[in-house]
């Protein structure tokens, strides 16, 4: 009968499992964590039984790690015992940061005006808060017509690419004052920029 058990496939529904002792456990896809770090939040040992409630809990406490993006639970049943699997999917940092087109202003000065740097866990919205704050650097600079392009699809391999059109940079030659009666051409001129 031992040999027949062996056989068969194994099955992985909770439900099966649910009271099914624990034989093994095992936690799969982590980068920057340890195994160790991912099983210090689980409850759930081998030789306890399973219980789906409980597995659910340790995967609420796993993705509350500052690395983990989300995380769930596999089971297997083989030989009646629950072969139980936490799988952690790590947020992604950023590897790499590229400025393409810059030609006014350095590398150095614009990624002063980011919020992250190499390295950091990789946040969609603070890459395009990236991009709106280096666009109104330029702005500020003269370039009017400065457009900046975050590459999206570079961002699922943890590379923060901007596309910086620079633009023309107009250079005011001469101010002109026409319909002004009550000041002179002089006192206007002091007023502006």
């Amino acid at each position: 009968a031992a040999a027949m058990a062996a056989a068969q496939p194994a099955d992985t529904a909770p439900q099966v499992a649910e009271g099914v002792v624990i034989g093994s456990l095992d936690a799969v896809g982590y980068v920057t964590l340890s195994r160790a770090e991912v099983l210090s939040r689980v409850s759930l040992r081998p030789g306890q039984r399973f219980s789906a409630a409980e597995a659910a809990a340790d995967v609420r406490r796993i993705a509350e790690l500052q690395a983990v993006d989300r995380a769930y639970y596999s089971v297997e049943v083989t030989n009646g015992q629950v072969a139980l699997t936490y799988v952690v999917v790590e947020k992604n940092l950023v590897r790499s940061l590229i400025l393409r087109g810059n030609k006014g202003l350095s590398d150095a000065r614009l990624t002063r005006e980011l919020t992250f740097t190499t390295g950091d866990y990789l946040d969609v919205f603070a890459a395009r808060a990236g991009r709106d704050a280096i666009e109104e650097l330029y702005r500020k600079r003269g370039y009017a017509w400065a457009e900046v392009t975050l590459n999206e699809a570079a961002l699922t391999v943890g590379q923060v690419e901007y596309i910086i059109n620079e633009g023309p940079r107009p250079k005011i030659r001469d101010v002109r004052f026409e319909g002004n009666h009550a000041f002179k051409d002089s006192e206007l001129k002091k007023a502006i920029k």
